[in-house]
């Protein structure tokens, strides 16, 4: 899936990931393997989640870049 996360200052994040609860937690520092650009920086919470079985890795990745590069 495709998401966007914001943290308390307001600053967002979009990415990509197979699995949104532990992306989530890899971006809060709970877990290894967040971002360089989240880390330090949360808590992030989930703003978009981008998700459905008619939406496929190529799709949610084309979606993570067009809303990087508007």
């Amino acid at each position: 899936c495709c998401y966007v996360i914001v943290n308390e200052q307001g600053r967002t994040y979009v990415g990509y990931t197979v699995n949104p609860k532990r992306r989530l937690r890899q971006h809060n520092g709970c877990l290894k393997g967040g971002a360089r650009n989240t880390a330090g920086k949360g808590p992030w919470r989930y703003v978009i989640v981008l998700t459905s079985e008619a939406f496929d890795n190529r799709k949610a990745l084309s979606a993570e870049w067009h809303l990087k590069h508007p």
